[in-house]
């Protein structure tokens, strides 16, 4: 009966022993899942804050898109001179610069003579 006991013992110890290595292999990956569950999170929060920022650099862009165009439109307008005179050449070119760089036309010549 004494062999009988010690075999018991000794085969409750070797699954106690088994219980506990695997309880700490099983915590160690716990731990290591726990760890990549974190940074796929902090780098999942961080893609959606630059999504977010580009989704408001997009609505900033939609909404200053008609003043884009209408300014690339002003800029490439064809004047063309009334008459040849030097006068009138001298007001044409001064007119396309002034829509070149989206001057107003109060800017006057009156100093050129």
């Amino acid at each position: 009966m004494n062999k009988a006991l010690t075999l018991v013992i000794c085969v409750l110890i070797g699954i106690v022993l088994f219980m506990l290595i695997s309880y700490a292999n099983i915590k160690a990956e716990l731990t290591a899942k726990e760890y990549e569950l974190a940074s796929l999170t902090l780098t999942l929060e961080n893609q959606n804050a630059q999504i977010k920022a580009l989704e408001i650099d997009l609505q900033i862009y939609q909404e200053a898109k008609p003043k884009i165009q209408e300014k690339i439109i002003t800029k490439y307008v064809a004047l063309s001179p009334s008459d040849s005179s030097c006068e009138a050449r001298l007001h044409h070119i001064q007119d396309l610069v002034n829509a070149w760089y989206g001057i107003s036309k109060q800017v006057s010549l009156e100093g050129v003579r």
